[in-house]
């Protein structure tokens, strides 16, 4: 019943069925194992076979919601930096570079490397989060409520080990309004409102040098200087 009262409550909230949102659903593959080699954690197969294997699939089964990832051969780092900021410009949060011959293994591999945006922002502490009921954090402080100067974004950045977390509970009071060294992956927008992708606080901490956070257009001349639009 109450699953029941969730689907009537979403089908009125979109003004569509249930079902017309599934329809709309794509979900995107970019490899595919056995489950043999998904239980051995390793497969010897090359990354280019598995890749062609994930396509005869899709070409077999003939599914319209399953689709391959975007995928382009690259031939240096210059040509991987170029991809890179186009695809950040387009909103994407990175890439991951491949080689060819790899093989998979359930790890992180040397072959294959993770490209993502990584930018500092300053932000003034307006309230703190406990940690999750239930979990060893519940007693201490897991993350921050944070916002810019004009208040047009706010974050929540957590990312703290567990000393730090200790310190800022029992700090709290002197903590409220000071600055936070934030570092995320750029700015993200949903539903009219601004804040950072994946924030944590950064190595700097709290900032005894500065008294004033930074403000959004300055975060995001920040970003777009990350991206190489200025």
């Amino acid at each position: 019943q109450e699953t029941e009262k969730k689907i009537i409550a979403f089908e009125k909230e979109n003004n569509c069925t249930f079902q017309e949102m599934l329809d709309r659903v794509e979900y995107t593959v970019w490899d595919t194992i056995s489950i043999e080699e998904y239980q051995d954690a390793k497969s010897d197969i090359i990354y280019e076979q598995r890749w062609n294997n994930l396509l005869n699939i899709l070409k077999e089964k003939d599914c319209k919601m399953v689709q391959p990832v975007y995928k382009k051969e690259l031939f240096s780092f210059e040509d991987a930096m170029t991809f890179f900021q186009e695809c950040l410009n387009k909103g994407l949060e990175g890439i991951i570079l491949k080689s060819k011959d790899g093989k998979w293994k359930d790890g992180k591999p040397n072959y294959q490397v993770k490209l993502k945006l990584e930018m500092d922002v300053d932000l003034e502490i307006v309230g703190f989060n406990y940690g999750t009921k239930g979990t060893k954090n519940e007693k201490v402080i897991s993350s921050l409520i944070c916002k810019s100067l004009d208040g047009i974004l706010t974050a929540e950045p957590g990312g703290m080990d567990e000393k730090t977390m200790q310190e800022v509970t029992n700090s709290q009071e002197e903590l409220l309004g000071k600055i936070v060294h934030v570092k995320c992956c750029g700015i993200t927008q949903a539903n009219g409102k601004y804040s950072l992708l994946h924030p944590r606080v950064g190595d700097q901490k709290f900032r005894d040098d500065k008294v004033v956070a930074d403000t959004f257009q300055q975060i995001k001349d920040n970003e777009d200087m990350c991206k190489g639009l200025k």
